[in-house]
């Protein structure tokens, strides 16, 4: 049976905690996708960009962002009509 890799949502720790949970469990994770420019290109091993449209078709979403800061941006989202 082939599992569909899953991309994450963030990428602080909860979505690094959420990765690990799920390659713990056998899951793949396809990447990590931010709304903004990425800290960085990779991760913990996993690739790291921004999130465009085809990327909602290419593999399931899991939110893992945790961000109670004012300037926390969820507006690509919105734009994704998610």
């Amino acid at each position: 049976m082939t599992v569909e890799p899953i991309h994450i949502f963030g990428a602080g720790l909860f979505a690094r905690a959420l990765a690990k949970a799920l390659q713990a469990q056998g899951r793949p994770v396809a990447a990590f996708l931010v709304s903004g420019a990425p800290p960085s290109p990779q991760i913990d091993d996993l690739p790291c960009r921004t999130l465009q449209a085809q990327d909602l078709e290419a593999a399931p979403l899991w939110i893992a962002a945790f961000n109670h800061r004012h300037d926390s941006d969820y507006g690509l989202l919105q734009v994704l009509d998610l």
